[in-house]
């Protein structure tokens, strides 16, 4: 309840409070409940609900408009269902790619320690390679920030060396929804992943988490992004 107190007054201080209005009406075509939740009735309403609450919040962080919601829909992926399965740990590539805004695979530059007052700790630079999905195209920079500083390290932050390539999916309204949560002031060309990504190895995609669903290659990579 806590979590969703401080995502709620996040998206309020981003001006998301209308996303939110819009993106409700059309959860209710969704299926995003599981297995497992419990036969007693009003305990499994009260996780439904809780359930809803979440995944709204989550799609309305990474800036997923009503138009996106229908838009996937013809294409046979529901983002609501594909939100909760998230939230549980347990999205395809195709549900990932999703809630991405972008996906590229791209070259770190560099990496370094800086809190630029958002709350984040360091900063990885790359360079596009490939454009999956989004509007950043090969050849462009940009920074993914990330949360460990130089006494703090976070398992799921990257630590590439110069010259690897990742595949990554991104989000920069999920940045920004993160920032907002933390009650700082974000960067206007700043990243954060929505979903882990993969190093890209000569054995193929590497997950940079343990979990991730299997990807063999870019190309696989690039018909879920579509």
């Amino acid at each position: 309840a806590e979590r969703q107190r401080i995502r709620e007054a996040a998206l309020s201080r981003r001006g998301a409070t209308a996303l939110v209005a819009q993106l409700r009406p059309l959860l209710a075509n969704a299926r995003i409940a599981p297995n497992g939740l419990g036969r007693n009735p009003q305990m499994r309403a009260r996780l439904e609900s809780a359930l809803n609450v979440e995944v709204i919040q989550l799609l309305a962080a990474a800036g997923l408009r009503p138009a996106d919601i229908l838009r996937n829909r013809a294409r046979g992926v529901d983002v609501f269902e594909a939100a909760s399965a998230a939230i549980r740990g347990e999205a395809t590539c195709q549900q990932q790619a999703a809630l991405a805004q972008s996906i590229v695979v791209a070259e770190a530059l560099d990496q370094r320690q800086t809190s630029a007052g958002d709350g984040f700790g360091s900063t990885v630079r790359f360079r596009v390679v490939d454009r999956l999905k989004g509007d950043l195209s090969p050849g462009a920079e940009f920074a993914l920030r990330q949360q460990s500083t130089e006494t703090m390290d976070v398992s799921t932050d990257l630590r590439p060396a110069t010259g690897e390539q990742f595949l990554l999916l991104l989000s920069r309204d999920y940045y920004q929804q993160l920032v907002a949560e933390a009650g700082r002031q974000g960067q206007d060309a700043a990243y954060a992943q929505i979903m882990p990504g993969y190093l890209v190895s000569p054995e193929g995609l590497m997950p940079t988490v343990i979990g991730q669903p299997h990807l063999s290659s870019i190309e696989e990579a690039r018909n879920a992004a579509q």
